[in-house]
């Protein structure tokens, strides 16, 4: 799979994004000396470390993490639910279960798979992995009146209640990715009147490895943000 010059080199630097050492901030609003994608501009008004690509040492980049609204000062956020990790290697499936808790007045509720746009040159999302999305069972089972897995809907559901969810991807290129590729999404519940319940972002990380290792492992974009 050819990823594009979005994901050419990593975030210690590479030809696209060179580090560049100590001494005083360049002034260039483009310049990002720890490439990790946050232009320095945009470190100093996040508060991030302009020569450190991953601020909080959680192995996320900060670019990501700013990009998802979490805390890229504090190593809590995200919290490791949120992270989803494939291998990036020809044919691995992989399924998760999302768990969300409603408080049900006898009315349906639907998962509702939302992707989030591309920040990579290549123009990949969660959405090109994604394979299948279910409804898979409720706690207590006794607050459902009935389940249909394919719709992704839990029907007649009354009192606190924990809906699960499934969702599967794929991973079928037959060339692994040489970086660790990141790519938000939101998984969603919806009830009759059409409102939202579990807006956080998840994260889907194709990693070569099948774990999260190091932040000079992720892809990186071509120009800073």
């Amino acid at each position: 799979m050819l990823l594009g010059p979005a994901c050419e080199g990593n975030v210690s630097g590479g030809e696209d994004n060179p580090p560049v050492d100590g001494g005083e901030m360049d002034s260039s609003l483009n310049s990002d000396r720890d490439g990790d994608g946050l232009c320095d501009a945009s470190e100093l008004q996040y508060g991030t470390d302009p020569d450190d690509p991953d601020t909080d040492d959680d192995k996320l980049p900060d670019l990501i993490e700013v990009i998802l609204g979490l805390d890229a000062l504090s190593n809590l956020s995200p919290d490791p639910s949120a992270l989803l990790l494939l291998q990036a290697t020809q044919d691995t499936r992989q399924e998760f279960e999302l768990r969300v808790t409603i408080d049900g007045q006898g009315g349906d509720y639907s998962g509702l798979f939302l992707d989030s746009a591309s920040i990579w040159a290549n123009g990949e999302t969660a959405a090109t992995y994604l394979v299948s999305s279910s409804a898979l069972a409720a706690a207590p089972p006794d607050n459902v009146r009935d389940i249909d897995s394919t719709a992704q809907t839990f029907l007649g559901v009354n009192g606190e209640t924990r809906l699960r969810f499934g969702l599967e991807f794929l991973f079928a290129d037959a060339d692994d990715l040489p970086c660790t590729l990141t790519l938000p999404f939101q998984y969603v519940v919806v009830d009759n009147s059409g409102a939202f319940s579990n807006t956080d972002p998840y994260l889907l990380v194709l990693t070569p490895s099948g774990a999260l290792e190091s932040s000079d492992d992720f892809c990186t974009t071509s120009s800073c943000f």
